[in-house]
């Protein structure tokens, strides 16, 4: 568990008693471990705190730095765009972006995961049918 940069974790445990976060540091620590050459993480942080999101990002890291592939599915934006140095947005089934760090800020894109130019469309909509909406 130090070597992925979760020390702390009682390896005596079982993987039931471990919160969210953990066990998925832990799966990730097993993956080095046995030598996996990628690892496929699916919403590691859906159910994590934000504390536990950190153990997360912290073994994905080590992981990337340890030259495994890493391919990290979520809709967590903010969390992808601290991990990940590639984004693949997907669209009802087709890509719908390919981009890089480089290529965008988390606010942008936040934006695009959220809906991007068809988020703006209907955020008018909603916005010119309830006027009140401005006023929060």
């Amino acid at each position: 568990m130090a070597q992925v940069g979760v020390p702390g974790i009682d390896p005596e445990l079982p993987a039931a008693a471990l919160r969210a976060g953990e066990r998925q540091s832990l799966a990730v620590a097993r993956a080095l471990h046995f030598g996996a050459r990628a690892l496929v993480v699916d919403e590691p942080t859906a159910s994590t705190t934000i504390s536990q999101h950190a153990l997360v990002g912290q073994a994905v890291l080590a992981a990337r730095a340890r030259g495994l592939a890493v391919l990290l599915v979520t809709g967590n934006p903010g969390f992808a765009h601290l991990v990940g140095d590639r984004f693949l947005l997907l669209a009802r089934g087709q890509v719908a972006g390919d981009l890089t760090r480089e290529d965008v800020d988390v606010d942008v894109l936040t934006r695009l995961v959220a809906g991007g130019e068809g988020l703006t469309a209907l955020t008018a909509t909603l916005r010119e049918l309830h006027p009140e909406l401005d006023e929060r």
